[in-house]
């Protein structure tokens, strides 16, 4: 075998292309739509119904939100949401046409965190004994 025979890292035998699934994606999208018309969802919900990464789900909601312009808008923030207690908003999609998006909620200030901590705090423990004489205590 000569060295002509052999293929360096420049020469490319072409693109290496995924097998594309248009029909599941169809179908996926479907489960997406249908999802958010019924009541408001957040893009982690919609990645773990559909089974699809998070990534996909943020391509395919700024298409359906109007933000990359290729059309109008068919979904919308209706409301924000916590993720869990103290989480940052999350934006909880709705499918509607032309729908003005939701106003994100202000961030909260320090004197606001620091009154829930101390609240958390000043709760007192309750003590319970159990059956098998341990005690449990709570917070």
């Amino acid at each position: 075998m000569s060295t002509s025979d052999t293929l360096t890292p420049k020469q490319s035998r072409g693109p290496i292309r995924k097998k594309s699934n248009s029909l599941q994606n169809a179908a996926l999208l479907k489960v997406m739509l249908s999802a958010i018309a019924e009541t408001p969802r957040s893009k982690d919900y919609l990645a773990e119904i559909t089974g699809l990464q998070r990534t996909t789900i943020c391509r395919w909601i700024n298409i359906l939100a109007g933000r990359k312009g290729e059309i109008k808008n068919l979904v919308y923030i209706a409301e924000w949401g916590r993720s869990g207690k103290n989480g940052h908003p999350v934006a909880l999609w709705k499918l509607g046409y032309g729908m003005y998006d939701a106003p994100k909620p202000k961030p909260k200030t320090a004197a606001e965190y620091c009154k829930t901590w101390r609240m958390k705090k000043a709760r007192k423990p309750t003590v319970t004994e159990t059956e098998k004489g341990l005690i449990h205590v709570a917070r």
